[in-house]
């Protein structure tokens, strides 16, 4: 008998020549390890759906090489199966060399990347290898996104020293432009052509082991629909595995809707790209998170190595997200790791209990690099910020911020601390404060709001909103981050009579620490996430 690791798809192979007693005696060892058919697919909806119906925990639905265009949801309902694709392309390098639209050779300089993984992905600038370059977010004029999105596509006809020689063969429209993103060729391509609200795939957790999903790119149709996401994962019961999503290429552009709409505070995604294309001026999402786990504000935080099991935060780990307004949302709940991830010319928000009922509980951003261009026509100068945040806590520590001031508008504030509901009339605490004399602090699951004492406001921990634990004192700590970032305190502008400010409620040193040391007794997680190194399942050759 010999175990096999199969590099390439981190998959052990089982080879077993014995008499069949023997093998019997191996299941009854090893069970929960012996499920691992492969049922290749047609790539159609319904014939993917047909074999994870019949697939059994460890099975890998294959989607061959292709474009397939989903007019109804696919769902993986509570199995510990992989959905792989033969390979998803992601963005691989960037460029700010002006280039003109046209056939033939062009060349460039890529962008030296800091984090890298991200830098390594340039090792695929081979010789001969068949890349897209594409304008990054299209044209914008006006606040309007034009739909134009001008791209070369050709062979890579040298790469050395930063620079990029391309034979291009042949192109989207016309112009010179500025900004770039250079892309591998995916060869399995679902195109999300599925009702308003819906998604293209849905992924509950297992109690089995993890659901996966690898090796696709998902692009919304160019019909429009509205709060559609491509994926969808769902959250199991208490003792579900993690689900993993890595080494896809999500491409939505649905008003309302996300690249990935993420309801657990379990689960994994890496080496994913998402690119808004063309560029979201703040309606669509790369990854949107709302969990509907209402005891997340009850329970003490999983920030960093208070995550015993890996099992209690969603990490982001090693991707890069282009030209959205708010590329990541963390509401309702969610606890989430952003890490060793690049934001270019794309932003990320917190919702606190204002629209949203509860507010994220918690949120680390570490390692990460937040970009902003301001070359070439068109571009997208609306970014008014990298990180809003309206309610929680977290850490925000060792990311490159720089700062957001375009040539034509004024200097933006690149950290925003934000407390709507004091002048905003929604969520469970309208006008919080307006109108009464006296400041009445805190208001519910501010910034630098959590729980650590299970006691509250009122020393009982007694809810005064009537929807759950309105927070203690848990402050937001930043620091040790590089870059001429600007950090403000901002108001909602709907006129209230009498409003309280929120400057009056995040007050420096009690509420949030910037540039004052480390949050005490915090360490980061480790990385990369262990769930990325286990083998999947154990495939099993049997001869006599």
């Amino acid at each position: 008998m010999s175990l096999l690791l199969n590099r390439e798809r981190e998959i052990p192979t089982l080879s077993i020549s014995l008499p069949k007693v023997i093998i019997r005696i191996v299941v009854a060892i090893i069970p929960a390890m012996l499920s691992a058919a492969i049922l290749p697919s047609n790539g159609t909806q319904a014939d993917v759906q047909a074999k994870i119906d019949m697939a059994a925990n460890g099975d890998i639905i294959e989607i061959p090489e292709g474009v397939f265009t989903w007019k109804n949801s696919v769902n993986v309902a509570g199995k510990s199966i992989h959905l792989r694709g033969a390979g998803a392309g992601r963005v691989i390098a960037r460029s700010r060399s002006i280039l003109t639209v046209g056939l033939g050779t062009q060349a460039m300089t890529v962008i030296e990347e800091s984090i890298p993984s991200l830098e390594s992905l340039k090792s695929q600038l081979v010789k001969g290898a068949n890349i897209r370059i594409w304008r990054n977010g299209g044209e914008i004029l006006d606040y309007r996104v034009t739909g134009n999105l001008p791209w070369m596509e050709g062979t890579v006809t040298s790469f050395s020293g930063g620079n990029l020689t391309v034979d291009v063969k042949s192109y989207n429209l016309s112009g010179s432009h500025g900004l770039w993103i250079i892309t591998t060729t995916p060869k399995t391509t679902v195109i999300s052509d599925v009702n308003d609200s819906q998604s293209a795939l849905n992924m509950s957790e297992s109690t089995q082991g993890p659901a996966e999903l690898s090796g696709v790119r998902f692009q919304d149709s160019p019909r429009t629909r509205y709060n559609s996401n491509l994926v969808s994962v769902h959250s199991g019961p208490l003792n579900s595995e993690p689900t993993l999503i890595h080494d896809c290429f999500f491409v939505p552009t649905a008003p309302g809707g996300s690249g990935v709409r993420h309801n657990s505070n379990r689960g994994i995604i890496w080496g994913c790209s998402f690119a808004s294309l063309p560029a979201s001026p703040g309606n669509t999402l790369g990854i949107y998170r709302d969990v509907g786990d209402t005891t997340s504000w009850l329970r003490p935080s999983t920030m960093g190595t208070l995550d015993a099991t890996g099992k209690s935060n969603l990490y982001i780990e090693d991707c890069d997200l282009h030209m959205f307004m708010d590329s990541l949302d963390f509401d309702s709940n969610s606890r989430t790791v952003v890490r060793n991830t690049l934001f270019d010319n794309a932003g990320t928000a917190a919702h606190g209990a204002d629209t949203s009922t509860w507010g994220a509980r918690h949120y680390e951003l570490y390692n990460c690099v937040f970009n902003v261009d301001f070359v070439g026509r068109g571009l997208y100068y609306d970014l008014n910020y990298f990180i809003y945040l309206r309610g929680g806590t977290g850490v925000i520590t060792d990311c490159t911020i720089p700062d957001i001031h375009p040539a034509d508008s004024s200097d933006k504030t690149d950290i925003n601390l934000a407390i709507q509901n004091l002048r905003r009339n929604a969520g469970p605490n309208p006008l919080w404060g307006a109108g009464i004399p006296g400041i009445q602090y805190p208001c519910p699951r501010q910034v630098g709001m959590g729980y650590v004492t299970g006691k509250g406001l009122d020393g009982l921990g007694r809810s005064t909103d009537g929807i759950t634990y309105v927070g203690d004192s848990e402050p937001l700590y930043i620091w040790n981050n590089s870059g001429q970032y600007g950090l403000g305190i901002t108001s909602y502008s709907d006129a209230v009579t009498d409003p309280d400010l929120p400057e009056q409620y995040i007050i420096s040193k009690r509420d949030y620490f910037h540039n004052a040391g480390p949050k005490p007794n915090y360490s980061k997680f480790q990385y990369p996430h262990p769930y990325r190194a286990l083998p999947r399942f154990v495939q099993i050759t049997i001869s006599n």
